[in-house]
């Protein structure tokens, strides 16, 4: 998980100035990208990636907002000059996952921050033509 800003009309420096906080990534449009995600930035980046090893959500927003709430009137006031953070979360799932949980005191805690959370589910099965009903249907003709 990131919390990040993203948007041709913000100043990378500036926002880590304000925050005092060192991002994980940050960029320039047309800068190269460090990282995994090699190429170039298609528009100007802050970035700074949650640090938990948890596989929950929960686990890496509370990480984030632990670091970012000391600095919420800096936040805010970014957030007056036109900035837009947000909290974005790759969910790689696969059959049998069950699903995201946030508890009502982390989304409160985001709600109070004003982040919108961008929440992207990727499903990793291996097989997607391969139906669950199909396989339910084989365990039952095997048992």
């Amino acid at each position: 998980m990131t919390f990040q800003f993203a948007d041709d009309d913000i100043d990378p420096d500036r926002i880590t100035k304000a925050i005092s906080i060192m991002p994980s990534y940050k960029g320039i449009r047309g800068s190269p990208r460090e990282g995994y995600n090699r190429g170039v930035y298609t528009t100007n980046y802050w970035g700074l990636d949650s640090q938990s090893v948890s596989e929950s959500v929960d686990a890496h927003f509370n990480d984030l907002l632990n670091i970012l709430e000391p600095h919420r009137a800096a936040l805010k006031e970014l957030q007056k000059d036109g900035y837009s953070p947000k909290f974005y979360c790759g969910i790689f799932y696969s059959a049998g996952d069950e699903g995201i949980q946030i508890s009502p005191k982390t989304l409160g805690r985001i709600s109070s921050l004003g982040i919108l959370v961008d929440i992207h589910v990727y499903d990793i099965t291996e097989d997607d033509e391969f139906d669950s009903n199909q396989k339910e249907s084989n365990e039952s003709e095997s048992g």
